[in-house]
C-alpha cells in the first residue's frame, strides 16, 4: 500500500482543505486533525496502516455520542458498533428513505 499512499500524499498537496466543520476522527491514531497538514498526513497514513476500528467507536463514546450512524451500502458497522457501544442508538443509511428516516429521529 506503500505507492498508493504516497501518490495520494502527491495528490492531496493539490487540494485545499479546511477545518471540518465536524470533528473527524482518523482511524488511524484515533485522535482529531484540525490543520490543512494534519488531515493530509492522517488520510495518507490511513492508506496503510491498520483500522482501529473498536478504538475509535470508544472515543466517539468517550467524546459524547450517543448515535453512531454507518454511511453506505449494507450494515456490518452498525452491528460493530451496537457491540462495542451498546449504550448508543446505531444504525445504517444508504438511500434517501434510510437518509430522511435517520434526519427524522
Amino acid at each position: 500500500m506503500h505507492p498508493a499512499a504516497e501518490r495520494l500524499r502527491q495528490r492531496l498537496k493539490e487540494i485545499d482543505i479546511a477545518a471540518p466543520a465536524v470533528p473527524v476522527i482518523h482511524n488511524y491514531h484515533v485522535r482529531r486533525e484540525t490543520t490543512a497538514d494534519g488531515i493530509r498526513e492522517a488520510l495518507v497514513r490511513q492508506v496503510e496502516s491498520p483500522v482501529r476500528w473498536v478504538e475509535t467507536v470508544k472515543k466517539l463514546e468517550a467524546d459524547g455520542a450517543t448515535r453512531i450512524i454507518e454511511c453506505g451500502p449494507g450494515r456490518v458497522l452498525a452491528g460493530l458498533n451496537k457491540r462495542i457501544v451498546a449504550s448508543a442508538e446505531t444504525g445504517a443509511i444508504a438511500d434517501p428513505k434510510s437518509i430522511a428516516e435517520a434526519l427524522a429521529r
